[in-house]
Order: structure tokens, then C-alpha cells, then sequence
């Protein structure tokens, strides 16, 4: 398989609370493992929280430069090491700021915190994780490293190329050891009520079978997939559990990306995952345009 090593241009969302300094170690860990080009900022002030008296260009202006040089102080002071920018805007929503940069520079993964026991209702983010064109990487306060394993959540869809090109970028860690790749295929099955279950042990194995099948033929230079049964769990229950089972450190996953606001929280694996508390990272990975 062909992997893209290209250089990655990586935009970091920061809200000015103990969440950014989190996202700043997490940053220092992934930039041991990929490829950094240029890093940016952005934090958004929503002119909607502020006093109207603090509303005029001028004084817009002067707060954006003090953020502009706090987030600056903060970077240099957690000791990271690459090229950097910082982007200050004021805009009513910040999904409209993530959308105007984009719009201007094509980024390859957006980073976001995932708040678990820190305030914050994640509504910006579960948007986020829907509109922003590129991957989306959002990172727990509590998330763990060394990154020693990665967890992909293999559908066999239009997702599976970008999650094994992704997952194949996370080489080795900060410490030189191999980064473990955990492929794992969560087979739902339709069981009618009352089927026997020496019936419903055929269909799962004869599922199982085929998954691993179909994965060795599509990727055979890659770890064989693990197939395991859901039975009465959802889908991102299972992942979940596998995930925390095997200690892993980042999850990536396939998620539906679409402008429409209606589409936004319809129900999926993805969204069921994004409101469960974690501690691992979590990267989705939008469909391939090609």
C-alpha cells in the first residue's frame, strides 16, 4: 500500500481554558510520531459574550492582540518545537472562524480537545467533527502515552483506505518502539427471536470468517483483522470495550462528512461514541474524495 508521507498542516482549536494546555503536551507526544509542516492556532472570541461597551474595532483589535500574545507565551513556555501560527478572530460562531480558514488554507487534521471531566458541553466540537473538511483529532484531558497501540475500526466502506493510511503514519513512538495496530471489525448480525444457538454460533462464524477473509485479500501486508461479535451491545459499545481492553491510545474511525444541519446528530456509531467519556484519542476520518 501506497502511503502519503507528505508533511502535514495541522490546525489546533484553543479556548483559553485548561483544556489548551493539555492539547499542547498531546502535541509535543504526536509530534514524535508524524510529520509536522506548520502548525495553527485558532481561537475564536464570540463577540455575543462580550459587554457591548468592548464591541468597537478598536477594542476588538486590542483583545485580539493580547490573546494573540497569551496563547503566543503559553506554546513557547510548554517547550514545543516547530513552526507556528496564531489566528485570533471574532466571529458570533466559531464553527464560521473554522470554516474561514479552511476556506483559505487546506489543513490535513484538525486537533480539538474532548473535555471528559473538565467544563464544557462539546457542542463546537461534535460540529466540528461533522463539518470540517479534514480529520478531525479530538484529544481527552485524559488521554495517555506513551502512544503504544492504535485501534482501527475497520468497516470495510468508503472509510477503510484513509483509516489504514492513517493508522500507518503512527510508526514509532517517542520512546523508538513500534506503535501496535489493532484492526478490529465489529460484526452486527440480525438474530430473529428464539433462533437457536447453535444457529446464531454458525452465522457468526461464517460472518467472522468471510470479514477476515475479504481483509487478508484487501490488505495482506497488514496485521489479520480481529472480528467480534456485538450480541446485545451496540457497535460503539463494543469498540469501546475493545479499545479499553487492549489499552490502546488512539481510536480511528469513519464518520460521515456533510454540510447539512440536518445532518449533523443523526444517530450513528460515531455520535454514540463521541458522547461517551474516554480516554483515548479519537481520529475520524472523513470519506476519500477521489
Amino acid at each position: 500500500m501506497e502511503i502519503t508521507k507528505a508533511p502535514l498542516k495541522v490546525l489546533v482549536g484553543l479556548d483559553l481554558s485548561k483544556m489548551d494546555q493539555h492539547l499542547l503536551d498531546y502535541i509535543n507526544t504526536l509530534e514524535q510520531i508524524l510529520d509536522f509542516d506548520k502548525i495553527t492556532f485558532l481561537h475564536n472570541i464570540k463577540v455575543t459574550e462580550l459587554p457591548s461597551g468592548m464591541l468597537s474595532a478598536d477594542k476588538l483589535d486590542e483583545i485580539r492582540r493580547k490573546v494573540k500574545t497569551k496563547i503566543t507565551r503559553d506554546i513557547k513556555s510548554s517547550g514545543l518545537n516547530y513552526a507556528f501560527d496564531v489566528a485570533v478572530t471574532s466571529d458570533r460562531f466559531s464553527e464560521t472562524s473554522f470554516s474561514n480558514i479552511s476556506e483559505k488554507q487546506r489543513y490535513d487534521l484538525l486537533i480539538l480537545g474532548n473535555k471528559q471531566n473538565l467544563r464544557g458541553n462539546g457542542a463546537l466540537t461534535n460540529k466540528l467533527v461533522r463539518l470540517f473538511p479534514s480529520p478531525v483529532m479530538l484529544v481527552p484531558e485524559t488521554f495517555k502515552t506513551p502512544i503504544k497501540s492504535v485501534v482501527e475500526a475497520i468497516t470495510f466502506s468508503k472509510y477503510t483506505k484513509g483509516i489504514v493510511d492513517w493508522s500507518n503514519k503512527f510508526e514509532t513512538n517517542r520512546l523508538g518502539e513500534t506503535i501496535v495496530k489493532l484492526p478490529v471489525h465489529v460484526s452486527k448480525i440480525f438474530y430473529y427471536p428464539l433462533m437457536p444457538q447453535k444457529e446464531i454460533d454458525q452465522i457468526t462464524q461464517e460472518d467472522r470468517l468471510a470479514k477476515e477473509k475479504k481483509w487478508a485479500k484487501e490488505f495482506p501486508e497488514l496485521k489479520p483483522l480481529k472480528v467480534i461479535s456485538s450480541h446485545e451491545e451496540g457497535i460503539a459499545t463494543s469498540l469501546n470495550n475493545y479499545a479499553e481492553a487492549e489499552n490502546a491510545e488512539v481510536m480511528i474511525l469513519g464518520i460521515k462528512s456533510d454540510s447539512m444541519i440536518k445532518d449533523l446528530f443523526i444517530g450513528s456509531v460515531a455520535n454514540e461514541i463521541l458522547i461517551r467519556p474516554t480516554n483515548v484519542a479519537l481520529l475520524f476520518i472523513k470519506p476519500s474524495k477521489a
